[in-house]
């Protein structure tokens, strides 16, 4: 799985941050990454699967996705 994924998953709960991840920039927006995998309870360098996983485990993601928006 890579970061285009990664962004069509956000993009369910939060579309201009699923968009700015998954997007021609990609995962090159590291800062944004960062900030998404830590609001998800993960570690900073989280892997794709990893922030894939956690969102479709936790039950507040998509609140947790939209505030980071």
């Amino acid at each position: 799985m890579g970061w285009k994924e990664v962004g069509e998953k956000i993009a369910e709960y939060a579309p201009a941050l699923g968009a700015a991840i998954g997007g021609p920039v990609g995962a090159t927006v590291g800062g944004l990454v960062k900030v998404v995998a830590t609001g998800l309870g993960l570690k900073p360098d989280a892997k794709p699967d990893e922030i894939i996983q956690a969102i479709e485990r936790d039950p507040q993601a998509a609140i947790k996705l939209k505030e980071i928006e």
